[in-house]
């Protein structure tokens, strides 16, 4: 029986706007705040906020509920704890299927420093190839007009699909199958996005084939 039936990102697609729910507002009331932090065992700062705008357009906006993935958390939980010790183990893998059981997506997060604050991603791959769907830009803080065209440079992130990782970076147009052209005055935020989807696709691709393998 297969565990993993939830493909919050079909990367690539187009999506739908939609409104927050009101029963989330109790959650998003808190976690809006981007101070909202919590300390984990490794030493590192995990960030409990979550972005309203990309929130509200995502299928999280559109048809989910808190609760519904985080099913052991009450209006109360503020002082609770997570089992979380490291940054890396709160990456999720995420693996839709069809009516029939066939895969149609797999979808991981991952994220790691850019040039002004972590940039954290939602990375879509064929496991079997390696070959890239796209990405999604879940967070950043990049410099504004410079940086942030990781995420508001359309053909930067078009550039990605249908590549194959590792993904190599040049400042030049490119067809290669495994090369993609660089922002011009945003080098590192560029590396950084490359470097994500390349330990993200490093990290996850022989899990999700294991996974496959046993039948889930």
């Amino acid at each position: 029986m297969r565990k993993l039936l939830l493909l919050l990102v079909l990367l690539g697609a187009t999506r739908a706007s939609a409104g927050i729910p009101a029963e989330q507002d109790d959650c998003l009331g808190c976690h809006t705040d981007e101070s909202q932090t919590f300390d984990l065992p490794s030493g590192e700062k995990l960030s409990l906020s979550v972005n309203q705008e990309r929130f509200a357009r995502s299928v999280h906006g559109e048809s989910l509920r808190c609760i519904d993935c985080h099913s052991d958390k009450t209006s109360d939980h503020a002082t609770g704890e997570l089992k979380f010790k490291t940054r890396r183990e709160v990456t999720k893998a995420y693996v839709g299927f069809d009516d029939k059981g066939t895969r149609m997506g797999v979808a991981v997060e991952a994220v790691e420093p850019g040039f002004a604050d972590d940039v954290r991603l939602m990375v879509g791959f064929d496991p079997l190839t390696a070959t890239l769907t796209g990405f999604s830009v879940l967070g950043q803080k990049e410099t504004p007009g410079l940086g942030d065209k990781i995420e508001k440079n359309e053909a930067f992130g078009a550039g990605f699909r249908g590549k194959v990782a590792p993904i190599k970076g040049t400042k030049n147009a490119t067809t290669g199958p495994s090369t993609v052209q660089t922002i011009t005055g945003a080098t590192i935020s560029s590396r950084t996005v490359i470097q994500i989807i390349n330990h993200a696709v490093a990290l996850w691709q022989p899990r999700l084939l294991a996974f496959e393998k046993e039948g889930g």
